[in-house]
């Protein structure tokens, strides 16, 4: 990749998610076309509120989220999953579905990856 192709692609920062993030990530869910794209369940803006709320609040020892920020604001988040030593699995989502299309994905995957392997995160489980 040439400093031309890396010039162009968004800057984002990733930082822990709040439960103030909740209520954005909730109304992503409640757009069919997204919600079916991501494979989210059906559900009330309130229902995925609460969803993302718990998640925030307990996540599993197994996952690393943090949410991503572009232009200051939240534009996803990205994981790390995994509980086998030294093994784990990249997710990302990027939201809402109007940001898609503008090189997002591969910004916050790009960035999780360089995070993850430099020891920004603890990826120790449990």
């Amino acid at each position: 990749m040439t400093d031309d192709e890396t010039a162009a692609e968004p800057r984002i920062g990733l930082r822990p998610l709040t439960s103030a993030d909740a209520p954005v990530l909730a109304s992503w869910g409640v757009d069919d076309e997204f919600r079916l794209a991501v494979e989210w369940s059906d559900g009330t803006l309130a229902e995925h509120e609460a969803v993302f709320r718990a998640s925030i609040a307990n996540p599993p020892a197994e996952l690393h989220r943090r949410a991503a920020m572009g232009g200051g604001e939240l534009v996803g988040y990205i994981d790390l999953h995994g509980s086998e030593p030294g093994v784990r699995e990249l997710g990302y989502l990027i939201g809402p579905r109007a940001a898609w299309g503008r090189g997002l994905g591969t910004a916050v995957a790009r960035t999780g990856l360089a995070h993850g392997f430099n020891g920004s995160w603890d990826l120790s489980v449990g």
